[in-house]
Protein backbone atom coordinates (compact mmCIF):
# COMPACT_ATOMS: atom_id res chain seq x y z
CA UNK A 1 0.00 0.00 0.00
CA UNK A 2 1.10 3.61 -0.96
CA UNK A 3 0.49 6.98 0.38
CA UNK A 4 -0.34 10.20 -0.29
CA UNK A 5 0.30 13.70 1.12
CA UNK A 6 -0.73 17.34 0.17
CA UNK A 7 1.34 20.38 0.19
CA UNK A 8 -0.37 23.44 -1.13
CA UNK A 9 -1.64 26.58 -1.60
CA UNK A 10 -3.09 28.95 1.11
CA UNK A 11 -5.94 30.98 -0.17
CA UNK A 12 -7.50 30.33 -3.63
CA UNK A 13 -10.29 31.96 -5.25
CA UNK A 14 -13.78 29.97 -6.14
CA UNK A 15 -13.06 29.63 -10.02
CA UNK A 16 -9.41 28.56 -8.99
CA UNK A 17 -10.92 25.90 -6.24
CA UNK A 18 -12.89 24.21 -8.73
CA UNK A 19 -10.19 24.15 -11.58
CA UNK A 20 -7.90 22.91 -8.63
CA UNK A 21 -10.68 20.35 -7.24
CA UNK A 22 -10.77 18.76 -10.72
CA UNK A 23 -7.25 18.40 -11.30
CA UNK A 24 -6.56 16.82 -7.51
CA UNK A 25 -9.41 13.92 -8.74
CA UNK A 26 -7.41 13.08 -11.70
CA UNK A 27 -4.13 12.95 -10.24
CA UNK A 28 -5.57 11.37 -7.00
CA UNK A 29 -7.32 8.50 -9.41
CA UNK A 30 -3.90 8.04 -11.15
CA UNK A 31 -2.11 7.10 -8.08
CA UNK A 32 -4.99 4.90 -6.90
CA UNK A 33 -4.62 3.04 -10.35
CA UNK A 34 -1.08 3.28 -11.44
CA UNK A 35 0.69 3.18 -7.68
CA UNK A 36 -1.74 1.45 -5.66
CA UNK A 37 -2.10 4.52 -3.20
CA UNK A 38 -4.86 3.95 -0.83
CA UNK A 39 -3.45 6.02 2.40
CA UNK A 40 -3.79 9.68 1.94
CA UNK A 41 -2.31 12.32 4.51
CA UNK A 42 -3.64 15.80 5.05
CA UNK A 43 -2.79 18.98 7.33
CA UNK A 44 -6.09 21.20 7.74
CA UNK A 45 -4.28 24.34 7.43
CA UNK A 46 -4.57 25.34 3.25
CA UNK A 47 -7.64 25.69 0.58
CA UNK A 48 -5.78 23.48 -1.03
CA UNK A 49 -5.26 21.16 1.77
CA UNK A 50 -9.31 21.02 2.52
CA UNK A 51 -9.93 20.66 -1.01
CA UNK A 52 -7.61 17.21 -1.20
CA UNK A 53 -9.31 16.19 1.70
CA UNK A 54 -12.78 16.88 0.11
CA UNK A 55 -12.27 14.88 -3.25
CA UNK A 56 -10.61 11.89 -1.04
CA UNK A 57 -13.85 12.21 1.00
CA UNK A 58 -15.82 11.60 -2.07
CA UNK A 59 -13.57 8.78 -3.73
CA UNK A 60 -13.33 7.14 -0.20
CA UNK A 61 -17.38 6.32 -1.02
CA UNK A 62 -16.55 5.41 -4.30
CA UNK A 63 -13.93 3.35 -3.45
CA UNK A 64 -14.96 2.33 0.51
CA UNK A 65 -11.30 0.84 1.00
CA UNK A 66 -9.17 4.53 1.35
CA UNK A 67 -7.44 5.51 4.03
CA UNK A 68 -7.38 9.70 5.31
CA UNK A 69 -4.92 10.84 7.99
CA UNK A 70 -4.98 14.01 9.91
CA UNK A 71 -1.25 14.97 10.53
CA UNK A 72 -1.12 17.81 13.36
CA UNK A 73 1.26 18.98 15.68
CA UNK A 74 1.99 18.37 19.10
CA UNK A 75 -0.69 19.67 21.20
CA UNK A 76 -2.18 19.21 24.74
CA UNK A 77 -4.83 16.31 25.84
CA UNK A 78 -7.10 19.03 25.94
CA UNK A 79 -6.76 20.27 22.47
CA UNK A 80 -7.03 16.78 21.31
CA UNK A 81 -10.35 16.10 22.52
CA UNK A 82 -11.39 19.32 20.37
CA UNK A 83 -9.74 18.04 17.85
CA UNK A 84 -10.98 14.60 18.27
CA UNK A 85 -14.58 15.94 18.27
CA UNK A 86 -13.90 18.20 15.01
CA UNK A 87 -12.31 16.02 12.87
CA UNK A 88 -12.66 12.74 13.96
CA UNK A 89 -15.37 11.90 11.96
CA UNK A 90 -13.88 12.46 8.73
CA UNK A 91 -10.44 10.58 9.25
CA UNK A 92 -9.54 7.26 10.25
CA UNK A 93 -6.80 7.92 12.10
CA UNK A 94 -5.39 11.49 13.60
CA UNK A 95 -1.67 11.24 13.94
CA UNK A 96 0.57 13.84 16.32
CA UNK A 97 4.07 15.26 15.75
CA UNK A 98 6.46 14.49 18.68
CA UNK A 99 7.01 17.19 21.43
CA UNK A 100 8.27 19.88 20.67
CA UNK A 101 10.11 22.86 23.29
CA UNK A 102 7.10 24.85 25.16
CA UNK A 103 8.80 28.33 23.21
CA UNK A 104 8.31 26.91 19.62
CA UNK A 105 6.35 29.73 17.58
CA UNK A 106 3.09 28.58 16.38
CA UNK A 107 4.60 28.84 12.58
CA UNK A 108 6.95 26.03 13.10
CA UNK A 109 4.52 23.77 15.17
CA UNK A 110 2.33 23.56 11.60
CA UNK A 111 6.01 22.79 10.29
CA UNK A 112 5.46 19.70 12.19
CA UNK A 113 2.48 18.34 10.33
CA UNK A 114 4.20 18.15 6.87
CA UNK A 115 7.00 16.92 8.46
CA UNK A 116 5.12 14.17 9.97
CA UNK A 117 3.57 13.27 6.81
CA UNK A 118 6.24 13.89 4.38
CA UNK A 119 8.32 11.08 6.52
CA UNK A 120 5.27 8.66 6.23
CA UNK A 121 4.25 9.13 2.32
CA UNK A 122 5.58 8.03 -0.69
CA UNK A 123 4.32 10.94 -2.85
CA UNK A 124 3.91 14.67 -2.12
CA UNK A 125 0.87 16.62 -4.25
CA UNK A 126 1.34 20.19 -4.48
CA UNK A 127 -0.11 23.17 -5.64
CA UNK A 128 1.27 26.95 -5.80
CA UNK A 129 -0.07 29.39 -8.24
CA UNK A 130 3.16 32.17 -6.61
CA UNK A 131 6.61 30.88 -6.95
CA UNK A 132 7.32 31.32 -3.51
CA UNK A 133 6.45 27.60 -2.28
CA UNK A 134 9.00 25.36 -2.95
CA UNK A 135 8.19 22.26 -1.49
CA UNK A 136 11.13 20.44 -2.63
CA UNK A 137 13.69 22.24 -0.53
CA UNK A 138 11.38 21.25 2.49
CA UNK A 139 10.60 17.67 1.72
CA UNK A 140 13.77 16.64 0.40
CA UNK A 141 15.82 17.07 3.81
CA UNK A 142 12.64 14.45 5.48
CA UNK A 143 12.52 11.87 2.63
CA UNK A 144 14.51 12.06 -0.55
CA UNK A 145 12.84 9.13 -2.12
CA UNK A 146 9.46 10.84 -2.13
CA UNK A 147 8.31 11.38 -5.23
CA UNK A 148 6.75 15.20 -6.08
CA UNK A 149 3.39 15.55 -8.10
CA UNK A 150 2.97 19.18 -9.37
CA UNK A 151 -1.24 20.14 -9.70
Amino acid sequence: MASCSFFGQDKMTDEEKEDIKNRLRQNILKLIYENDVSEFWFAPYSDFDHLAAEVVKELKEEFGSLVMVLSLPHISQERKKHVQDKYGGSFDYIDYAEPAPEDTPPHLLLLQSYELMIKRTDFLMSYSRIGFIQPETFYKAYNPNIKLIRI
